[in-house]
C-alpha cells in the first residue's frame, strides 16, 4: 500500500521564543516564490477540480460514511470558488478543502513541489482538545519546555485556529486521525516563514513565542526527548522480554531483518512488537513477519470496489430492478479476501506471549497486520485505537504539478465489519497523559512489560 505518506506528514514541530536561538533562515526568495506563483489558467483550474469530482463520483469507496455530503452540489460551489484564486497556493488549498469533504485518509491533494511549505520542528500531541509540545529541538527546550500547551496561533485561540485554518484542509477517516493531523499541521507555513503563537508552560507561565517553519528543508534537529526514527530495531527491556520496533512495512528488508533475529527472539519469554509509528507499506512484508508466530492459515481483510457498466446504468435509470444499483452508482463487486498467510510448518515463535503496541499513527497495512494477527490467542494489542484508514488510492496528476489520490477500495474485517473510519481497538487501552509527556515516560511500553510479566 502507498501509505507511508500519512505518518511522514505528521511528525515534528519546534517552537522559538521571541529572541530566536537560531539566525533567521535566508529564505526570502523561497517564500516569495512559493506564495506568489500564479494559479494555472481558469480552464486548467476547472479541469483539475472536475477531475477530482468525476473520479471520486465514480470510484470513491466511502460515500456512505459522509451521508450528508452532496458531492455534485459541492462541485458546483467550488467551480465558483476557484475562479477567484490568483496563486497556485490558493488554488491548491481549495482543492484540498474540496477533497477533505470526503473525510478519508487515503484521499487527498498534495501541493506541487514548487510550493515549499514546511513545519516547525516540534512534535505536537493532542490530548482531548488541547495541544501539547511532546518533542522540541534541544537548543529550544529551555524556552519551550516539553509539556507546554499551545493556546493560540497567529493571535487566534487554538480551537478557532484549528477549525478555520487546519481541519478544513486535511480530511481524515476517524476522530483520532483528525486530531493527529490537526496537531501535525498546526504550525505549518511556507518554508522559513515565522509563526507566532502562545504557550502555557508546565509551570503555568504564559509566553508568546515565534518559530520558523524549517523542519524538512532546514538543518538537522536534535530533539528533546530523543526520538527513535529507525525503521527496524530490537532491544531487551528485561532479561526475559524483547521489544522489536517495526515503524514501516514499506521495505522488504524489514521482513528479512526480522527473520535474522528470530533465533534470538526464540530465547525470549515474551515479545513486544511496536507498530505505533507504522503508517503502512506492503502487505507481504507484514505477513512475512506474522508467519513466525502462527501454526495455521491466517485471513486478512475482506475488500470490495465499485463497478460500472454503462448499459446497466441506463437500464437502472429507467427502473429495471436488476440494474438499479448501476443506475444509482452503487454497484459493487462481490467481496474478496486479501491473500492468505499460508504456513507449511509451525512458526518458530508460535505460542510465545506477544504484545503488539498500537496508536493513532498505526495505519493502513499496519491495520491489515492486526487483522491477520487477530485470531492468534497469544497476541494482545495494547495502546490506543489505530488510525482507521486503508485502501487502494487512485493516483491523479493535477494542473500546476500537484497530485491527488482517491481511495477506490473498501476494506473491512473478514466478517464485513468496518474498521475504516473507526480504527482497531486495543485489547488494553493506555491513554496518553500530560504527566507521561512531561516525564518522558512511555506508559504503553510499561503496561506491555507488566502484562507480559504476568503471563510468563
Amino acid at each position: 500500500m502507498l501509505n507511508k505518506i500519512f505518518v511522514i506528514l505528521i511528525l515534528l514541530f519546534t517552537l522559538f521564543s521571541g529572541k530566536s536561538i537560531y539566525a533567521e533562515p535566508n529564505t526570502k526568495e523561497t517564500q516569495i516564490h512559493s506564495s506568489k506563483i500564479p494559479a494555472p489558467p481558469l480552464s486548467e483550474r476547472i479541469y483539475g477540480l472536475s477531475l477530482l469530482w468525476s473520479e471520486a463520483k465514480f470510484s470513491f469507496a466511502f460515500f456512505d460514511q459522509v451521508p450528508e455530503l452532496d458531492w455534485d452540489a459541492e462541485y458546483q460551489k467550488y467551480v465558483k470558488r476557484i475562479e477567484t484564486t490568483e496563486t497556485m497556493y490558493e488554488y491548491y488549498r481549495e482543492l484540498q478543502s474540496f477533497t477533505a469533504l470526503l473525510s478519508d485518509g487515503h484521499t487527498g491533494v498534495s501541493m506541487p513541489q514548487t510550493i515549499k511549505t514546511d513545519i516547525v520542528p516540534v512534535r505536537v500531541e493532542v490530548i482531548g482538545q488541547k495541544y501539547y509540545v511532546k518533542h522540541v529541538a534541544a537548543k529550544l527546550v529551555k524556552n519551550i519546555p516539553v509539556g507546554s500547551e499551545i493556546v493560540a496561533v497567529k493571535g487566534k485561540p487554538i480551537n478557532d485556529y484549528v477549525n478555520e485554518e487546519v481541519e478544513p484542509f486535511i480530511g481524515q477517516s476517524s476522530p483520532q486521525a483528525t486530531a493527529l493531523f490537526n496537531g501535525g499541521y498546526l504550525l505549518e507555513s511556507f518554508f522559513g516563514e515565522s509563526i507566532r503563537f502562545s504557550i502555557i508552560t508546565p509551570s503555568g507561565e504564559r509566553s508568546n513565542v515565534m518559530a520558523y517553519a524549517d523542519y524538512f528543508y532546514g538543518p538537522d534537529v536534535e530533539f528533546i526527548p530523543t526520538r527513535k526514527s529507525r525503521s527496524f530495531g530490537m532491544e531487551w527491556v528485561s532479561p526475559d522480554i524483547a521489544i522489536v520496533n517495526l515503524s514501516t512495512f514499506g521495505d522488504n528488508k524489514v521482513a528479512e531483518k526480522f527473520a535474522e533475529i528470530v533465533p534470538e527472539l526464540h530465547t525470549a519469554k515474551g515479545i513486544i512488537l511496536d507498530i505505533r509509528m507504522n503508517g503502512g507499506g506492503m502487505t507481504n512484508v507484514a505477513t512475512d513477519i506474522l508467519r513466525h508466530f502462527t501454526d495455521r492459515e491466517l485471513h486478512g481483510p475482506r475488500w470490495t470496489t465499485r463497478k460500472h457498466q454503462a448499459a446497466h446504468r441506463v437500464w437502472g435509470a429507467h427502473g429495471i430492478d436488476s440494474s438499479r444499483d448501476f443506475g444509482e452508482l452503487n454497484a459493487w463487486t462481490e467481496p474478496m479476501n486479501m491473500p492468505k498467510v499460508i504456513v507449511e510448518s509451525k512458526g518458530a515463535l508460535f505460542g510465545k506471549p506477544v504484545v503488539i503496541l498500537t496508536s493513532a499513527r498505526t495505519a493502513s497495512t499496519s491495520e491489515d497486520f492486526l487483522i491477520y494477527a487477530d485470531p492468534l490467542t497469544a497476541i494482545t494489542r495494547i495502546g490506543q485505537t489505530t488510525m482507521g484508514t486503508t485502501g487502494q488510492p487512485l493516483p491523479l496528476s493535477l494542473p500546476g504539478g500537484g497530485s491527488a489520490r482517491i481511495c477506490t477500495k473498501r476494506d473491512t474485517w473478514p466478517d464485513g465489519t468496518d474498521f475504516v473510519g473507526v480504527g482497531i481497538q486495543p485489547d488494553i487501552v493506555v491513554p496518553i497523559t500530560l504527566d507521561a509527556i512531561i516525564n518522558n515516560r512511555d506508559q504503553t511500553v510499561i503496561k506491555a512489560i507488566e502484562f507480559l510479566e504476568s503471563q510468563i
